[in-house]
């Protein structure tokens, strides 16, 4: 698990664009946007998007994701 990804915002970030995460997740840049506003990826995209972090050379792993999940348990979304 690395440190570098605070949160969902960190983990889009690490992709050069918007867009690219879009296409390299296959979801619409304006679903991506959505979730960048909300700060979260729903947990049934998390396997494409370490699928195209891998692809990248992104060091994100699935225990990421899941820590992210806990430090914003409860929270309504868009409020963290």
């Amino acid at each position: 698990m690395s440190n570098e990804f605070p949160d969902w915002r960190a983990v889009m970030s690490a992709w050069p664009a918007g867009r690219e995460f879009a296409d390299d997740v296959g979801v619409s840049l304006n679903l991506v946007n959505s979730w960048k506003h909300r700060n979260r990826i729903p947990p049934e995209h998390w396997a494409a998007v370490l699928d195209a972090a891998w692809a990248r050379g992104i060091d994100l792993v699935a225990d990421d994701l899941v820590a992210i999940a806990e430090r914003y348990r409860g929270e309504p979304a868009g409020s963290n």
